[in-house]
């Protein structure tokens, strides 16, 4: 009794209500029944062998993909399942293929990307524009796609490794766009390769720039090195190989199942010696610029072969292994293997070929002028508005206000010895020399071509002569 009245008068509670509390029994914790499994082990795998078969796609594009592919691997037996597992395979839903595959997942590891090329180690490998006349051994390195017309799925690649100082070439097949195949490809050309391997220089893509074919190249004392992102000239050596040599050979058709890895395997193989030592090639020696046209000059066309047995820094060993190769060599029985071989991978190609014959064949016809829409409304004239002039154009008119008879090229050397690479160009020094030339009739007789010496009587009359430096001065 007196345990309800304490009660009453520390809560306020009814008596009533407090009797009930005290004679009544603590709630009890409420049992959680478990969901009855509706998708056994035996689903489990089903499932596991849809996603195998789909390339581990991701659960929402798998369940898409369920009506197709279930039909297609119970025709070819990879699965037998009965009505009712096909009637859940097709009715599961996202989230519960996430949750059965949850351990599968863990166990395969992340699935195989092309990421790009890891920034820190970017960062570590030197960046080379140009070749500055390198020894024979120092290389350039890229991959040629073979996906026809599609890049999707996998498809074969080819590795294409170019020495600058000779041209000699090596290709290699891959199966695939990766780092391990990459790698595996540069060994086995390394190894083909008549001489030891100096520097290789690659792009930037992640198939390159990884931490095994760093680690390679630090392990047996090659240079890496790397081009600037989006600036293909400046692997232009080997992009030039890439289409004479791999497009030449293969074309541009798909080629992804084993024989024509095979196949094209083998037709490197042979094309490699009769590129290398049968096919001579010009090389650039100097370039010169004369205003807007580019003159080349180059040696005299040579073969690989040859370019090796003329540097002196190729080892006699190397040397007489090239000539022993070359005396065994028919040029003809080659270029026959490399036909055939030809015919036999264009057949395993992928390609539509009716779709290419009919877009060879079809001529392309012209809509005559008569029946060309015409447009809504007539294009606006351009009118180029005028520009500022900089504080170099004032520079370069002054050079000529205190001698009208100077050239393009003395204001240039002038400009070049203030402002060292911010000068502008000598074609920028001209133009404006003519706007200031428009501007001034009255020096008209010196602007052609100023002969050796000016004669008295014109300089009378201008005011200017020439002295034995052909420099236009104030008299």
């Amino acid at each position: 009794m007196q345990i309800l009245n304490n009660l009453v008068s520390a809560t306020g509670y009814n008596r009533k209500h407090a009797t009930r509390l005290l004679a009544g029994s603590a709630p009890l914790p409420l049992s959680k029944r478990e969901r009855k499994r509706t998708y056994d082990d035996v689903l489990l795998e089903h499932v596991k062998t849809l996603w195998l078969a789909a390339n581990r796609i991701c659960s929402k594009r798998l369940v898409a993909a369920l009506p197709v592919l279930i039909p297609a691997l119970e025709a070819r037996e990879y699965i037998q399942i009965s009505d009712s597992e096909r009637q859940q395979l097709l009715t599961v839903s996202a989230a519960t293929i996430d949750r059965m595959l949850r351990k599968v997942r863990q166990d395969y590891g992340p699935r195989k990307r092309y990421f790009a090329s890891n920034t820190s180690l970017r960062s570590q490998i030197p960046i080379r524009t140009r070749w500055e006349d390198p020894l024979p051994g120092f290389c350039e390195v890229d991959l040629v796609s073979h996906g026809g017309q599609s890049a999707a799925g996998q498809f074969l690649q080819t590795l294409t490794l170019t020495d600058i100082a000779t041209g000699w070439t090596e290709n290699q097949a891959m199966p695939t766009r990766t780092n391990e195949n990459a790698l595996q490809a540069i060994a086995a050309a390394v190894r083909d390769f008549p001489i030891p391997l100096r520097g290789l220089d690659c792009d930037n893509g992640g198939e390159f720039v990884n931490h095994l074919l760093d680690a390679y190249c630090q392990n047996a004392g090659v240079e890496l090195t790397r081009s600037r992102a989006y600036r293909k000239n400046d692997q232009a050596h080997v992009e030039q190989k890439n289409g004479a040599i791999v497009r030449r050979l293969v074309g541009y058709d798909r080629f992804e199942d084993e024989q024509s890895l095979h196949l094209l395997t083998a037709l490197y193989r042979i094309s490699r010696l009769y590129n290398n030592y049968f096919q001579p090639s010009f090389k650039l020696q100097s370039k010169t610029r004369l205003a807007s046209k580019v003159s080349k000059q180059h040696d005299a066309p040579k073969t690989p072969y040859q370019r090796m047995l003329a540097d002196g820094s190729v080892s006699d060993e190397a040397k007489t292994k090239l000539r022993l190769v070359f005396e065994n060599l028919d040029p003809v029985e080659l270029l026959n293997s490399m036909k055939t071989l030809q015919s036999k991978l264009w057949q395993t190609s992928k390609s539509d070929p009716e779709a290419l014959v009919q877009s060879i064949s079809t001529p392309k016809l012209k809509r005559p002028k008569q029946e060309r829409k015409p447009r809504r409304r007539p294009l606006p004239h351009s009118r180029p508005g005028r520009k500022r002039d900089t504080e170099l154009d004032h520079e370069i008119w002054a050079e000529l206000e205190r001698n009208p008879a100077l050239g393009s090229t003395t204001i240039h050397k002038i400009l070049l010895g203030r402002y060292g690479e911010a000068a502008p160009v000598r074609q920028t020094v001209l133009r404006k020399m003519t706007e200031w030339r428009n501007r001034h009739p009255e020096f008209s007789h010196l602007y052609p071509r100023i002969k050796a010496r000016l004669t008295k009587t014109n300089s009378e009359q201008t005011g200017y002569i020439l002295d034995e430096a052909t420099t236009v001065v104030r008299v």
